[in-house]
């Protein structure tokens, strides 16, 4: 065989194996699309850290809105599951008051489970 052809079998090769490895990924993301689709508790779950099981940007939006954000400490957090596509849920933590107490606190919210936004925040 003539040795001019190396270097394009070579990179055929290499776009053959690139091909191969993004067709893999597409149906590895496509299982697991529809695996959310017929798994309520999955689509439900995929927003909550898998370390702390806390709701990621719920979390983040209190912390962010105390008075010393360095001082918040996630406790908990619990969920109920509306069957409409949202979720309302309930975060208990810890943090600074403006006097420097470290004082419990519980903060609610509705999760839209189709977007991973929440709205109708309250603090108590």
């Amino acid at each position: 065989m003539n040795h001019k052809y190396y270097p394009l079998l070579k990179w055929a090769a290499i776009i053959l194996v690139i091909i191969f490895i993004m067709d893999q990924c597409f149906k590895s993301y496509k299982q697991q699309s529809d695996y959310e689709a017929n798994d309520p508790k999955g689509r439900i779950e995929r927003h909550f850290s898998k370390y702390d099981g806390s709701y990621t940007k719920f979390r983040n939006y209190i912390k962010d809105n105390l008075n010393d954000p360095s001082s918040f400490e996630h406790v908990e957090t619990r969920y109920t599951d509306n069957k409409d596509g949202t979720v309302n849920v309930i975060m208990k933590y810890r943090g600074k008051n403006a006097f420097g107490g470290i004082i419990t606190k519980y903060a609610k919210c509705t999760l839209n489970t189709s977007t991973g936004d929440f709205s109708d925040v309250v603090t108590e």
